[in-house]
């Protein structure tokens, strides 16, 4: 990838990775893991900034996180409750928390300090240094993300999705005529996301996207929204550094069709992993669950 060059000193001259998950109590076990796989193969001469979202997490739990940087050097934590933010008081549908809303207020005045900030799900892991990603050159995009893979799938067995919950469309007709994209191509999975802030302070804000979201009730919740607002000004990026672990399940065990469509997406040694969808490795057995297993395993062990 291209690095920034003299951009890449960032935050008052400091060469910085900032990263940001956002949980609840329910996903706190599981960004343990995550965090904890994304520490493990950081850039060690690089420092990094871990921004939790959350609301009203509790103090005990706070220090289960803390504790993963306590032998870590120039990584810190700053935990940013959002639970008086009345924008951010939603339900999502499906299996989805709400605390799958929290990403969008890293477009508020909170991160105006901020130049970028690497968003990531707590249902991944990260294989390797993230900070060649975070420095990589956006090509005058404002933000950069992986192609909804599961929209392949859909197109092709024209499932209906629903917009309001009763107007049904498929997923091409989706985002062409419910979410009024122009590039529909480009429509992304929000579960890693690089942010160049400083572009998008010049394009969207906070109440632009908590607009947008209060309009409608849309199928995929809040991915729809950004991916409405930054429609055109995206950068995809290769599937290793979001890689929808069911993919390879479909590879497997779904007819040659599947085979097919999805032979481009495959990767032997991928970046972050994201475990998509209901089944997660810490409930049920799933595609690349042991690489889950095996960071909790070494947790357990470091703490023996």
């Amino acid at each position: 990838m291209n690095f920034w060059g003299n951009e890449s000193m960032i935050n008052g001259g400091i060469n910085k990775v900032n990263i940001c998950y956002a949980v609840d109590e329910k996903y706190t076990d599981c960004l343990k893991v995550s965090m904890y796989s994304l520490l493990k193969n950081r850039n060690r001469e690089v420092s990094y900034e871990i921004i939790v979202l959350n609301s009203n997490l509790p103090k005990d739990k706070q220090e289960i996180f803390n504790s993963l940087i306590e032998n870590e050097s120039d990584v810190s934590i700053r935990f940013v409750d959002v639970s008086d933010v009345k924008e951010l008081k939603v339900e999502a549908s499906s299996y989805l928390s709400a605390a799958t809303y929290y990403r969008l207020y890293l477009l508020s005045e909170e991160f105006a300090s901020y130049d970028r900030i690497l968003y990531i799900d707590c249902d991944t892991v990260t294989e390797k240094d993230v900070s060649s990603l975070f420095f990589s050159d956006l090509e005058g995009q404002s933000v950069a993300a992986v192609e909804e893979i599961s929209f392949r799938q859909l197109s092709m067995s024209k499932k209906a999705v629903f917009i309001d919950g009763r107007i049904p469309y498929n997923v091409d007709n989706y985002r062409r005529d419910a979410l009024l994209m122009k590039h529909p191509e480009s429509y992304f999975n929000a579960g890693v996301i690089l942010f160049d802030l400083k572009k998008c302070r010049l394009e969207v804000n906070f109440e632009d996207a908590t607009k947008i979201y209060r309009e409608k009730q849309y199928y995929f919740n809040d991915q729809d929204v950004l991916n409405i607002l930054f429609d055109g000004r995206v950068k995809l990026l290769d599937y290793e550094w979001n890689y929808q672990n069911y993919a390879e399940a479909l590879c497997k065990f779904r007819p040659e069709i599947y085979r097919e469509m999805y032979a481009d997406v495959i990767r032997s040694s991928p970046s972050i992993i994201h475990y998509v969808g209901h089944n997660k490795p810490w409930n049920i057995d799933v595609e690349l669950g042991e690489i889950y297993h095996r960071y909790e395993k070494e947790i357990e062990n470091e703490k023996a």
